[in-house]
Formats: C-alpha cells, structure tokens, sequence
C-alpha cells in the first residue's frame, strides 16, 4: 500500500483556533510533484474548486531507491514540512491531526476512555461530557479539504 499526502486546505468558515496563523481557503501544497488544477486548466491558489491533479516529477525517479542484495528493490519516500518561524508548519499538522481524530470518532475508532484521566478531581462522569462538548466544539469548528494519493488513485476528503 502506498500513501501521499498532496494538500490541505483550511476552508472558509473555519475557526480561527484552528488556523492560527493559516489562511483559509489558501491550499497548502505538500508535495511539489502534483500540482492542483480548477476547471479552467489553471493552478489553483484560493477558493476555487480544484478539478484535476497533474504529475510532474521533480526528482528522478530513482533517488531513493536501495536494491537489497536479493536484486528487490525498495522505494524510499522521504518527506518535510519547512518554512519560516511562523509559517504555519505546525497549524498544517495541528489540521491533519484533528481531521483524522474526527473521522476516527465518527467510524467509532476513538475510545473516550483513552482521554478520561484517571486520577482527576473530576468524576468520570463528568470527565465524559468534557469529552462530548469538546468533540462537538472541534467538529462544529473544523472546516477542511485534504488531498492525498492512496495506491495511484487521487482522494479528496472534506470535513465541513
């Protein structure tokens, strides 16, 4: 199975906890080989809707590949996230993060119990509604597109 992450984009309407320091409706392109398309043929920058997605290499394509003495060969991928002091590397990963706690809770991949500290003052009761409201929060405020490529095919994953 092979997995890339191609863009996030935070959308209009989002909370602003969640951008901090993003801008919504930009799209955050995090791999430089596919590059995001509106239905005019153009790159898309903001808002508009993306229609297809172009490949063009940037790296030839065996850079990373290591062949074992066995004669097989193992693609390596490698990845980073940089920018300026500020640029909003963190708020990227912050956005894919919750993105996958909420799909998760929704597919009821998330066991509450996992966030209900044991040795609090409050009553575990209590800790559970905690846990509810703050879903509830995060879900209600978190807008986004990501896009990713997930055994050659293109997927695009919206919470909103």
């Amino acid at each position: 199975m092979s997995f890339k992450l191609i863009a996030i984009r935070p959308l209009s309407g989002i909370d602003t906890k969640f951008l901090k320091n993003l801008v919504a409706g930009e799209i955050y392109n995090l791999c430089n080989d596919y590059i995001l398309k509106n239905d005019q043929g153009k790159l898309v920058r903001n808002d508009a809707n993306i229609i297809s997605v172009q490949y063009k290499r940037t790296v030839p394509e065996n850079l990373y590949s290591i062949q074992k003495i066995d004669g097989k060969v193992i693609n390596i991928n490698v990845s980073a996230i940089v920018g300026k002091n500020g640029a909003g590397k963190s708020s990227l990963i912050d956005l894919l993060l919750l993105s996958i706690f909420v799909v998760s809770n929704n597919l009821d991949l998330v066991y509450p119990d996992n966030f209900i500290e044991q040795d609090s003052k409050i009553t575990e009761n209590d800790e559970l509604n905690k846990y509810k409201n703050d879903i509830v929060e995060i879900e209600k405020g978190l807008k986004v597109e990501i896009y990713y490529l997930l055994n050659e095919r293109f997927y695009k994953l919206v919470i909103n």
